[in-house]
């Protein structure tokens, strides 16, 4: 299956090349006979292991070649280094073929426009990482957090309460 899927699109952006993708899924999905063959083979994969070893493939192959256009988008600095290609074209694969098995319908281009980029605006936001990198490793620099919030970097926390005055100390007397 993987070794008859379209061949990847090339346009030098990665935003462009991961929407090209998004098209693509989304255009085998709707595709009468390609969408009932992958919820055929969902279905037959849960409860079958030669079938889940073969869709793993599948998927694993499709995910190592849509990779490489993330990959040219890190060499261009267009993304972050230490982005995790592969986690990125999965971010974007997902959601499409979770709609499709949810709702028994494909997306449409707007969903597939949108999961494109929301798996660039992830990985710009270093949300879409190499396991185990941290903020230092493969020369970034480290950047202190002070005051703003993890979750919301481009709001400022409040500043932490100040801890209580100590009391006085008393003499004790003891009659």
């Amino acid at each position: 299956m993987a070794a008859q899927s379209l061949p990847r699109t090339r346009t030098g952006s990665v935003r462009d090349d991961l929407r090209a993708n998004a098209s693509q899924v989304r255009r085998t999905l709707a595709d009468p006979r390609q969408g009932a063959l992958f919820r055929a083979l969902i279905a037959a994969a849960a409860c079958d292991d030669r079938t889940a070893e073969a869709l793993r493939h599948f998927h694993d192959v499709r995910v190592a070649e849509w990779a490489a256009y993330v990959a040219g988008g890190v060499a261009r600095g267009e993304l972050r280094v230490g982005t995790d290609p592969a986690s990125v074209v999965r971010a974007l694969s997902v959601p499409l073929r979770h709609a499709l098995l949810i709702t028994g319908t494909a997306p449409g281009p707007a969903a597939a426009a949108r999961a494109a980029d929301a798996a660039v605006a992830a990985a710009k936001s270093r949300g879409v990482r190499h396991p185990g990198l941290t903020p230092g490793d493969a020369g970034e620099p480290e950047k202190p957090v002070s005051r703003r919030s993890r979750a919301h970097p481009h709001r400022v926390s409040p500043p932490a309460p100040a801890p209580p005055a100590p009391r006085p100390r008393t003499r004790r007397t003891t009659a």
